[in-house]
């Protein structure tokens, strides 16, 4: 019974000694953590929950009783993370963070330093060298009716005068108010493709005033690309099936009318430089006719 109890008491003894240890050792773990620079938290202000930070709740004088009585004691984000929170609010002190200047100073210092070559003068003003004039490289970009063999430097833009609003001026009316087009965007792609000629040919087959090819004057229901009214009425048609399937956007209109709407659909735009410079032709035309 006797050595039960020394046992026991020895064991409260450990016991109590271990619970001392702990108690001298945990403050310092726990000021050895870095304070925050920053942390969130779900307080309540009135009726409804809100976030506020440590800055915040600092600035407002709060202290840690309030934190623990209206906010959620496991902040929803820590910086540095594992940081204390709770001293930086006793402490109203919070981890100072490093300056730009301190951080370009640092990145400075990391920076292997170059030495200067043997006879430089920094007072000296040093001429650059003169480049050597450099020739566009020419780039094998072939328009699709085979008008280009290269990639052709910005042309200027046709010139229009009043004469360009009478050639065909009935069959441009007529296929305007059929397929719901602007006349003067008939009469741009007519002044560029053909300049009003009726019976022009290009090498790739484009035939006649809007420049049909045999497969979309088929599709267009064009018997004879030679006859005006039917080449306006076609390439008309043929600008309205293009405008709804690209939204009535302008610049993918034009470009599927020259180069195709495959191609158009897979490079999101213009394909080829030949179809920009023939795109800003017709827009050029097309804006100084409307705007004449």
């Amino acid at each position: 019974m006797v050595a039960m109890m020394r046992q026991s008491w020895g064991h409260r003894q450990l016991l109590g000694t271990l619970c001392l240890l702990a108690a001298l050792v945990e403050p310092q773990i726990a000021s050895s953590k870095p304070l925050c620079r920053d942390a969130m938290f779900h307080c309540r202000v009135g009726d409804a929950f809100t976030g506020t930070n440590l800055r915040r709740l600092i600035a407002n004088k709060k202290s840690l009783r309030w934190v623990k009585k209206y906010c959620s004691l496991t902040p929803t984000s820590l910086e540095p993370a594992r940081c204390d929170w709770r001293r930086s609010l006793r402490s109203r002190q919070l981890a100072r963070q490093p300056t730009q200047a301190a951080n370009k100073a640092s990145r400075a210092e990391r920076r292997p330093r170059i030495a200067a070559p043997p006879g430089y003068d920094p007072g000296r003003v040093r001429q650059p060298p003169s480049a050597p004039p450099s020739t566009p490289a020419k780039q094998p970009n072939r328009d699709v009716r085979g008008r280009y063999s290269t990639t052709p430097a910005p042309a200027r833009l046709p010139k229009v005068s009043a004469k360009d609003t009478t050639p065909f001026a009935t069959d441009v009316n007529k296929a305007a108010n059929r397929y719901h087009l602007p006349a003067d965007l008939i009469r741009a792609v007519m002044k560029v493709e053909s300049n009003y000629n009726p019976t022009v040919t290009s090498h790739a087959g484009a035939v006649g005033l809007m420049q049909l090819m045999p497969s979309t004057a088929k599709a267009m229901g064009v018997t004879d690309r030679r006859d005006p009214l039917q080449n306006i009425m076609g390439g008309a048609r043929f600008l309205r099936v293009l405008a709804n399937r690209f939204q009535g956007d302008l610049v993918k209109v034009l470009s599927a009318y020259h180069a195709g709407s495959s191609r158009v659909r897979k490079r999101g735009g213009t394909p080829y430089a030949a179809t920009d410079s023939y795109v800003r032709k017709v827009l050029g035309v097309y804006y100084a006719l409307r705007d004449r």
